[in-house]
């Protein structure tokens, strides 16, 4: 390969030189790695911010009512805000109550005509958290089948009678039981072999 001098920096090269101008100060200077050589353009980390701030930056800063920082602009400093009118209070006070109404079903962004089964609708509300919240409590966190105690990733509220027949006992306290998830789905087991669906340990009928 034939070697060439460079006119930037005088020196003999086998490939053509890497080393050009800083753009902020003019100085020659080599790239250092593959892709600092194709896009460098600044010698520095001080002439590359140089180069980024705008000359008329302190200018500007001077002339400018905010300070250094997440602070309060000179001009407002010291003087009160203006009080809300009561017009837009009442629109506030309208929307916070009212958000929930006008951005559910239909109404939300991202209704998609009613996906969501009907079951898990029911079990996503807080009513029925809080039922389940209440017999947790009322149990101690305890599986009374097997008596362990259980954290909330193996636990279960489980409806004494029907969630699907008894509505009107989805949401009572009296109507549930914690269980561990083992014992759980060995109930469920159990049900499903049995043709009537009655537990004997527990003595009701048709469990879910």
């Amino acid at each position: 390969m034939k070697k060439e001098t460079c006119n930037l920096c005088n020196q003999i090269h086998y490939k053509p030189c890497p080393c050009r101008p800083c753009v902020t100060c003019g100085k020659i200077f080599k790239p250092r790695g593959t892709v600092q050589r194709a896009n460098a353009e600044y010698c520095s980390i001080s002439c590359a911010k140089k180069g980024k701030i705008p000359p008329n930056l302190l200018i500007a800063q001077a002339a400018s009512p905010i300070k250094q920082g997440n602070q309060v602009a000179r001009c407002l400093k010291g003087r009160k805000r203006p009080a809300f009118s009561d017009e837009w209070l009442a629109n506030m006070r309208y929307a916070f109550a009212n958000t929930r109404v006008n951005h559910s079903g239909d109404e939300h962004w991202n209704w998609k005509g009613g996906v969501t089964p009907l079951n898990m609708l029911l079990r996503n509300r807080a009513e029925y958290k809080e039922w389940r919240k209440a017999v947790y409590e009322r149990d101690r966190w305890t599986c009374q089948d097997c008596g362990i105690h259980c954290d909330d990733k193996n636990i279960v509220a489980h409806h004494i009678m029907s969630f699907k027949d008894y509505p009107e006992l989805r949401h009572e306290p009296q109507n549930g039981i914690t269980f561990c998830r083992a014992c759980h789905a060995s109930l469920h087991q159990h049900l499903k072999e049995s043709n009537g669906g009655y537990c004997r340990s527990y003595g009701v009928g048709d469990l879910c």
